[in-house]
């Protein structure tokens, strides 16, 4: 089961109107995308598990959280 294309484009909407730091609760990410906020929890799951398979995630994830990614001046 995946996200409807009206949800990644709600979804997309809401990301773009977040402030740098800035975060949202599930519930609010339902209400704003028209579904329960245990959907909203069943997709962020499934997309972790996908992003765990991808090889190169881990290493780009440590980058990011550590505050050297993207390289700085790219």
């Amino acid at each position: 089961m995946r996200a409807s294309p009206d949800f990644d484009a709600r979804l997309a909407e809401l990301r773009a109107a977040q402030k740098p730091g800035e975060t949202f609760r599930l519930e609010t990410i339902a209400q704003f995308c028209g579904v329960s906020h245990q959907r909203v929890s069943q997709i962020e799951r499934l997309a972790l598990a996908k992003l765990r398979l991808l090889p190169d995630v881990r290493a780009v994830a440590v980058e990011y959280f550590a505050g050297r990614w993207p390289a700085k001046g790219a």
